[in-house]
């Protein structure tokens, strides 16, 4: 007969079942490569295309070229 510490942590393992990933190697995740363009907005991490930029200004002194928006975000320009 199963002892009652035994029982308790069978039911525990159980519930904790569905939540538990198993750790398998994943590729990480390579983000998309973008060109600037005015008036755009980056609202997640991306590589910019390798090349020279000539960006006019926006009509309005008081709006950004490019915005981004957004927490946690990285912008690769090594390229």
């Amino acid at each position: 007969m199963p002892t009652r510490a035994f029982l308790t942590l069978l039911g525990l393992v159980l519930v904790a079942a569905p939540f538990i990933q198993a750790q398998s190697p994943s590729k990480p995740k390579t983000a998309p490569t973008i060109e600037l363009r005015p008036g755009l907005v980056i609202t997640q991490s991306a590589r910019v295309a390798p090349r020279i930029y000539r960006l006019a200004p926006q009509e309005s002194t008081d709006s950004a070229v490019i915005t981004v928006r957004g927490d946690d975000i990285t912008l690769d320009f090594a390229g």
